[in-house]
């Protein structure tokens, strides 16, 4: 009986330590995998494989991921405001802007009209919603960035202003899950060229 319970208690120590070795050497190989191998390079620049955007008549330029699309759509004036767009998604853009679906992707506007009537013009929109307003900072420059929802919107607008030498360029994207993450690394490479 002695015998038996030897047996069995080694048994269970042996068993004992072949797991704790298993586990051990199975965490070691998991973070070995992860490391890059010898002749394998780590890219640090998550925006390596983004192209980028360009506007010379404005002075500025974006970076946007790789496989959107992005359209420039024709300068009108509306009350003596010119309004210069373009869009950027990750869907083919239609030609016509009215034709376009907001939810899906990220336009930049410039406008030749001050601030204050722009600002102001997205707080008292047509929001369900009080929106909100904070200051961040793009290219050096503290900048409005604006929050709401739109009266029968599944996602809330945001509308990052920039005001420089009397225009307004404004990033307008909707906090969507396909968006806003883009979003944000798109407005993070915002720079003026000028």
């Amino acid at each position: 009986m002695q015998k038996t319970l030897v047996i069995v208690l080694i048994v269970v120590i042996v068993a004992l330590a072949g797991i704790l070795i298993w586990q051990n050497l199975g965490n070691k190989i998991s973070v070995e995998s992860n490391l890059p191998q010898e002749n394998e390079q780590v890219n640090s620049d998550e925006n390596a494989e983004w192209k980028i955007y360009t506007n010379d008549k404005f002075g500025y330029t974006v970076e946007y991921p790789f496989g959107w699309h992005y359209k420039d759509y024709n300068d009108v004036t509306i009350d003596n405001v010119l309004l210069s767009r373009v869009v950027f998604s990750d869907k083919v853009l239609p030609s016509d802007i009215g034709k376009m679906d907001p939810s899906q992707s990220i336009s930049i506007w410039v406008e030749n009209r001050p601030f204050a009537e722009a600002r102001t013009a997205f707080l008292q929109g047509p929001f369900i919603n009080t929106a909100s307003e904070t200051i961040i900072t793009v290219d050096n420059m503290q900048v409005t960035k604006l929050s709401g929802i739109r009266k029968g919107a599944k996602y809330s607008s945001v509308e990052v202003m920039i005001s420089k030498d009397g225009k307004i360029y404004t990033m307008v994207g909707i906090d969507s899950p396909s968006v806003s993450a883009a979003f944000n690394r798109v407005l993070s490479t915002f720079k003026f060229t000028k």
